[in-house]
């Protein structure tokens, strides 16, 4: 994966948390927690994990969430899974 898909995933990844928050992705970093900083329910994990799966054609199994916390972690976790 390049730098720029590596950056357009993020990028959509941004795009997706936005819908479901009452930020914009320009607020929302890699770093940034889902439950702490970006005040995610857990049903709103949920619902946020379903539409990604959606856009990004990958299945996640219960152990692959476990220990996700933040916008990076989402992102590494679809890149693993692309592959």
């Amino acid at each position: 994966m390049t730098a720029s898909d590596a950056q357009t995933l993020l990028d959509r990844v941004r795009e997706a948390l936005a819908d479901a928050t009452p930020l914009p992705p320009s607020e929302i970093r890699a770093e940034s927690e889902l439950v702490g900083e970006l005040g995610l329910s857990s049903l709103e994990l949920v619902m946020l994990f379903g539409r990604l799966e959606a856009a990004f054609g990958v299945r996640f199994g219960e152990d692959d969430l476990t220990g996700i916390r933040t916008v990076e972690d989402v992102v590494m976790l679809i890149r693993r899974l692309q592959r």
